[in-house]
């Protein structure tokens, strides 16, 4: 039997949405690219339009006339990392709000992989991008790419002068509240674990205000480097946290890089026979959502990921649209109070 043949009406174009509302398609244009000034009346009547004939605009023509493609690119370190999804939503959401789509692109911490990304973008005309820890390149080659992007804004990185904008957390503060919640609960001995010997910037500042911070109230530190390729995995706090105590186990006080260093710190202490706040305080970074489950109960600095992401759009098109922003976006970090630390004492040495 034949199949039916059914209808296919045709798309709504801008000639369609202009004969509806009575004016040129050059009047629709202006509208639809928010350029040039149109009587209230007549742009009423041309939404209106729009609405009734469902007219989506061809991107790829639109692209032709605003020289704009209207796509960012977002270029992330490894997307296994619990951090980055909520990242993500914050530019994803922030970019639609513009008529911008993302691409992102997971570089598996590949400096290869980073290039290829840049490649991608340059070739295909994006019209900027937002790279969080753009480290796995030479300063130099970075300064390279750089210089043939419209716009583009780094996060948690070196500033680059008027190459990038810049949306940084403030790692070295987060730090040192990290440390002095701990002394103010009663913590005599400190241990840090991470990978100090980065060159991510938040490892280098978060590793600065730890030290500095203790060696300031007077308290005992030893940092305990974990060995992963920077991937910030439970079995690395697990690992780093048994050599640690083994070695030092007059330590009372953990501080954990991130959240899921300090899930496998914890698992470590439980290992040990350790109790969680009363023999051992623990606190990470980040305020994961598994950090509030009552099992974990996680003390730890609340970085926010989805205000990270929007904020980083939101200079992007700054930017882009050439105005005298601040360059350098500083994010202060939150102290969340919950289990795995003692209540505070509120006296420090």
């Amino acid at each position: 039997m034949a199949a039916k043949n059914r209808e296919n009406p045709k798309a709504a174009t801008i000639v369609d949405v202009a004969r509806e509302a009575g004016v040129s398609p050059r009047t629709v244009s202006r509208v639809m690219n928010e350029n040039g000034y149109v009587n209230p009346g007549t742009e009423e009547r041309i939404r209106a339009a729009i609405e009734k004939l469902n007219y989506r605009p061809n991107r790829a023509a639109r692209s032709l006339v605003s020289s704009r493609s209207r796509v960012i690119g977002l270029v992330i370190p490894d997307i296994n990392n619990l951090f980055f999804p909520e990242v993500v939503l914050g530019i994803e959401h922030a970019a639609t709000e513009h008529d911008y789509v993302v691409f992102t692109f997971n570089t598996s911490l590949s400096a290869e992989k980073e290039e290829e990304a840049y490649r991608f973008l340059n070739e295909h005309r994006a019209d900027g991008m937002i790279v969080y820890f753009p480290s796995r390149l030479t300063r130099e080659k970075l300064t390279e790419v750089l210089k043939y992007q419209r716009a583009a804004v780094l996060v948690d990185a070196e500033p680059m002068g008027d190459l990038a904008g810049v949306v940084r957390v403030d790692s070295y503060g987060a730090a040192r509240t990290a440390v002095e919640h701990l002394v103010a609960t009663g913590c005599r001995s400190l241990g840090y674990v991470s990978r100090q010997k980065s060159h991510f910037l938040a490892f280098k500042d978060r590793y600065r205000g730890v030290m500095e911070t203790a060696a300031r109230l007077g308290v005992p530190i030893v940092a305990q480097e974990y060995m992963s390729d920077d991937k910030f995995i439970v079995n690395d706090g697990h690992f780093a946290t048994h050599k640690l105590l083994a070695e030092h186990p007059e330590i009372d006080g953990l501080i954990c890089f991130n959240d899921m260093i300090a899930y496998g710190a914890m698992q470590a202490c439980d290992d040990l026979g350790i109790s969680i706040p009363d023999q051992m305080a623990i606190i990470g970074f980040d305020d994961l959502r598994l950090s509030s489950f009552p099992r974990i109960s996680l003390t730890t600095l609340r970085l926010p990921k989805f205000e990270i992401g929007a904020e980083a759009v939101n200079l992007l098109f700054q930017r882009l649209e050439g105005s005298d922003s601040p360059q350098d976006i500083v994010i202060r970090a939150e102290l969340i109070e919950r289990g795995s630390t003692r209540p505070r004492k509120d006296v420090l040495p």
